[in-house]
C-alpha cells in the first residue's frame, strides 16, 4: 500500500512488555539489537523500554494504569544490569544476565529494592526483536521500526505486521525515487513509521503503527493503523479482532460510543465537533482502536475532528460505559479487564 500525503488512505510467563535496545561494539562500529519482553514486578504487570549505549542505560517502565516511570543505570561487561528510577520511590533494579550462546538476553530476572528497603522480584521473557529499516538517497529519508515476534506461539503475528511495514517502506522510497527522476522531489520526502506493542499477554496483542510522512507542502501528515490480535486455540494462532466482535449483534454499542466520544471530543475542544461540522461518529471513524486494560482507545487523525493545527485526538471509552453492550464472552472479559457481571 503506497503512503503519500495526498493519496494515503515458549509460553509467556505473564502479561507485560519490555523493549530493550542493546548496543555492542563490534569491529569499531556499534551494532544495535532491540528486544521486546513480557514481564512483571512481583504480581504487577509492567511495560518497560530500555536504551543501552555501551554501558549507559536509560528508559522507562509503564504500569497498566498508564503511569510511566523513568529509569537510568548501567550494564557492565559481566552482565550486571543496574537501573534506578527517578521518582520518589527510588527503586533500584538489579540483575545478572548470564551469557548463553544463541540466546542472548532471552531471559532476565532480578531484584527491585525501594527506598524503604523492601525487596521485590522482577522477571522478563523475550518475545520479539525490533527491526529497523533505513533507506536514504539524497533528499529521500525513510525509516521504519516494528517488532518481529520470535516466541513460538506468537510467530504468526508477523504475517500481519512485517509485510505491511516492508511494503509501505519500499513503496514510499521507490515513489520518491521516481519523483526525483522527474525533477519533482522539490525540498524532499520523508517517512518515519513505528509499530509499538501497546498491550501484550499470552492470549492477546494490541499494536499501533504511527506513520509520519512528508512529500512537500506546508507540513507533513501523521496517520495511524492498529492491529488487535487474539489467540485462537482451535488454530493455535493469533487472529484479528474486529470492533464488532466485542459487542452484541444488535449494534446498540454504536449509539453508546457515539454519545460518549462526541462528549469527550467536546471536552477536548475538537473544533469540528463544537461547530457542528461533525455530528455523528461513523463506523469508519472507529477503524483505529486499541483494546487496553482501561478501556477501548480510539484514535482520530488530523483533519478528522478538527483542523491540522489541533492535531490528532484520542478518546478512551471505559468498559463500565459499555457493560450493557459487550458480549457475555469476549476478549475484554478473558483478559480480566472488567470485573462486572454481564
Amino acid at each position: 500500500m503506497l503512503l503519500r500525503m495526498n493519496s494515503f488512505s515458549a509460553c509467556l510467563i505473564r502479561s507485560g512488555l519490555l523493549v530493550l535496545t542493546v548496543y555492542a561494539l563490534l569491529g569499531g562500529a556499534f551494532a544495535q539489537e532491540s528486544y521486546v519482553y513480557l514481564g512483571y514486578i512481583n504480581d504487577d504487570v509492567i511495560q518497560m523500554q530500555l536504551n543501552v549505549n555501551d554501558t549507559e542505560v536509560n528508559g522507562h517502565y509503564k504500569l497498566l494504569d498508564g503511569t510511566s516511570i523513568g529509569v537510568k543505570g548501567s550494564l557492565d561487561g559481566d552482565g550486571q544490569l543496574r537501573l534506578q528510577t527517578g521518582d520518589d520511590t527510588q527503586q533500584v533494579f538489579h540483575s545478572v544476565i548470564p551469557y548463553v550462546p544463541n540466546e542472548h538476553m532471552t531471559y532476565i530476572e532480578g531484584s527491585v529494592t525501594s527506598a524503604s528497603g523492601a525487596d521485590k522480584r522482577f522477571e522478563l521473557n523475550k518475545i520479539a526483536e525490533i527491526v529497523t529499516l533505513k533507506s536514504q538517497q539524497g533528499r529521500i529519508d525513510v525509516i521504519s521500526t516494528y517488532p518481529y515476534f520470535t516466541a513460538p506461539n506468537l510467530q504468526n503475528v508477523n504475517t500481519f505486521v512485517s509485510p505491511e511495514m516492508i511494503e509501505q517502506h519500499n513503496a514510499f522510497f521507490e515513489e520518491g525515487q521516481q519523483d526525483n527522476q522527474r525533477g519533482e522531489l522539490y525540498i524532499g520526502w520523508a517517512l518515519d513509521a513505528n509499530t509499538s506493542v501497546e498491550y501484550a499477554s499470552n492470549t492477546f496483542l494490541s499494536l499501533l503503527t504511527v506513520t509520519y510522512m512528508y512529500t512537500g507542502g506546508a507540513h507533513g501528515m501523521t496517520v495511524f493503523n492498529s492491529h488487535n490480535l487474539a489467540y485462537d486455540p482451535d488454530s493455535s494462532s493469533f487472529k484479528p479482532v474486529a470492533l464488532s466482535d466485542l459487542f452484541k449483534e444488535d449494534n446498540a454499542y454504536l449509539a453508546t460510543l457515539n454519545d460518549y466520544i462526541l462528549n469527550d471530543l467536546t471536552q477536548q475542544d475538537a473544533q469540528w465537533v463544537i461547530d457542528g461540522s461533525v455530528t455523528e461518529i461513523t463506523s469508519e471513524d472507529l477503524q483505529t482502536f486499541l483494546i487496553t486494560p482501561s478501556g477501548i482507545a480510539f484514535i482520530f487523525p488530523q483533519y478528522a475532528m478538527g483542523p491540522y493545527v489541533q492535531g490528532s485526538f484520542y478518546v478512551t471509552v471505559p468498559y463500565e460505559v459499555l457493560q450493557n453492550d459487550l458480549k457475555a464472552t469476549n476478549i475484554v472479559q478473558r483478559e480480566g479487564f472488567t470485573d462486572f457481571e454481564q
